[in-house]
């Protein structure tokens, strides 16, 4: 998926985002499938205290992370997260869920809050 969104394998590092689980969503956007190979997409969902999702961040240009933005539908939204280990990101989550949180921290320049987006 790297390579068709971005040209290119994007260096990760392993983390771990706090109070959410994962689950599905069925995606009908053609172009989405065609690139992803598949209509069953995993999405973040606020969960409890116990919840958590292991993963990795990606290190991405602002400019990848509008392309990341561009691909995702409207099912997803951006919003900044604190991982685990300390480190700002962004992260895509449900839609329905987004309104809880705020997008972008006031005390975060851009080049801090542009470090990446969740996988």
């Amino acid at each position: 998926m790297q390579r068709a969104l971005f040209g290119r394998e994007v260096a990760t590092t392993d983390d771990t985002l706090l109070g959410f689980r994962l689950d599905y969503v069925t995606i009908t956007d053609a172009s989405v499938i065609a690139k992803s190979g598949t209509d069953r997409h995993p999405i973040l969902c606020k969960g409890g205290a116990e919840d958590s999702v292991v993963g990795a961040y990606l290190d991405l240009s602002p400019a990848e992370i509008d392309i990341a933005d561009k691909y995702e539908v409207d099912d997803y939204v951006r919003i900044h997260v604190i991982l685990m280990s300390g480190v700002s990101a962004w992260v895509y989550v449900a839609a329905e869920v987004a309104n809880v949180f705020t997008s972008i921290p006031p005390d975060l320049g851009d080049e801090e809050v542009m470090k990446g987006a969740w996988n």
